[in-house]
């Protein structure tokens, strides 16, 4: 039974830390596009949510239903 416990802490654990890796690299993204879009004079992505914030969530889903080729 021990062994089932630590099993499913490792998982968890290892969602954990990929879900926040996936998020950290989904708002670089973003604040990257902003920088760009600041330093060619224009707006960066800013559509979806509020300042963009949610952009990553829909790029995400944009890409998911991609029809693949």
């Amino acid at each position: 039974m021990e062994l089932l416990y630590t099993l499913i802490e490792i998982v968890v654990k290892s969602l954990v830390v990929f879900i926040g890796l996936m998020l950290g690299i989904a708002y670089n993204t973003l604040f990257e596009r902003k920088v760009l879009g600041h330093i060619q004079i224009r707006y960066g992505p800013n559509r979806v949510g509020p300042f963009g914030v949610l952009q990553p969530f829909a790029d995400g889903i944009k890409l998911f239903f991609k029809e693949d080729l």
